[in-house]
């Protein structure tokens, strides 16, 4: 089958085959993971009072270095959610990996599709004026 593709085909085909590679690693480096603090933090009976609030968006202010349940504290800042268990933190880390993940190789895909309809493009306008050249000179 490979004989059979035009060389522009192949050019394409490895171009994307080859982005998608490097897309994967990029998917692999970006991949969240678990914060010690947080995890400590959920662990701890003192900061049961973090684990139990309600999903109002809050703290509404940085917390410090040095601060009581930072980690938790920080992941409620940046995050606007509320981490109860290690398996809330977990479910958030995979869906978060996913959305990640999907995100990039849906840039892949349609950058791969763009490269490819500008190949189509490029030929044909590439065909029409040898064919336009040679109607001309015959």
């Amino acid at each position: 089958m490979i004989q059979r593709l035009g060389p522009w085909l192949r050019f394409w085909g490895m171009f994307a085959l080859s982005f998608l590679v490097a897309t994967i690693v990029l998917i692999i480096a970006i991949w969240p993971s678990r914060d010690p603090g947080v995890v400590a933090d959920l662990q701890a009976p003192e900061c049961q009072e973090w684990r139990q609030l309600a999903d109002d968006g809050g703290p509404y202010y940085y917390p410090e270095p040095g601060e009581t349940c930072r980690g938790i504290r920080l992941f409620r800042y940046e995050q606007h959610q509320t981490l109860r268990t290690e398996a809330d933190y977990d479910a958030f880390l995979l869906k978060e990996g996913a959305r990640r993940a999907l995100v990039s190789l849906g840039a892949w895909a349609a950058f791969s599709a763009l490269m490819y309809a500008l190949g189509l493009f490029a030929r044909k306008v590439v065909v029409a004026m040898l064919n336009r050249s040679s109607r001309r000179t015959g």
